[in-house]
């Protein structure tokens, strides 16, 4: 029986604006997580193959439409319209730009209960509450970046491991309550 590789991910998240910064701190977090995150990178332009180069350089596997590789944990997936289906999906968005006004897309994610990591540069410091719904990093900097995901990831595993004991609770007063009516 084959069971479906996205069992074994905890957590995805969406990458905005790609730079090679995303990329180092999806290779130190990749060590931390032994690859149990999926990376997605929506969009397409000049800058693709630039980054698919620098993913092999860096030893990142990668999947993309032209390229099928299903042990990937990172997808370049080229345009998508339908971004609100893509942000439902994942849990946590990044947007790694080097020069930003006020991003929509962070908004966006927000206003979908994303949280956010991002670099801090241009008007996102007045969209992103450090802290609260999402962690700046400085520019240039791919370990803090890594870090801020990092520590997402953390909350996102104990937010599962609460709704699992949330879960067994409730079973457990349902079985009570069962067995209590007869």
């Amino acid at each position: 029986m084959k069971t479906s590789s996205t069992l074994s991910i905890f957590s995805s998240i969406l990458i905005l604006d790609c730079t090679c910064l995303a990329l180092d701190a999806l290779a130190l977090n990749n060590k931390r997580f032994n690859g149990k995150v999926k990376y997605f990178i929506v969009g397409d332009g000049e800058l693709r193959e630039e980054l698919e180069s620098y993913c092999n350089e860096i030893g990142i596997a990668y999947s993309s439409p032209e390229k099928n590789n299903e042990k990937a944990n990172l997808v370049f997936t080229s345009w998508i319209e339908d971004m609100d289906r893509v942000v439902a999906g994942v849990d946590i968005v990044a947007l790694t730009s080097n020069n930003e006004g006020t991003p929509v897309s962070l908004i966006e994610a927000q206003a979908g209960n994303k949280p956010v990591v991002s670099t801090n540069v241009g008007g996102i410091e007045n969209v992103i509450l450090n802290g609260e719904t999402g962690y700046l990093s400085p520019r240039e900097d791919a370990h803090a970046f890594a870090d801020n995901l990092l520590t997402l990831q953390k909350n996102i595993i104990h937010h599962l491991v609460l709704w699992l004991v949330i879960g067994v609770v409730f079973l457990v007063w349902q079985i009570c309550q069962t067995n209590n009516s007869i």
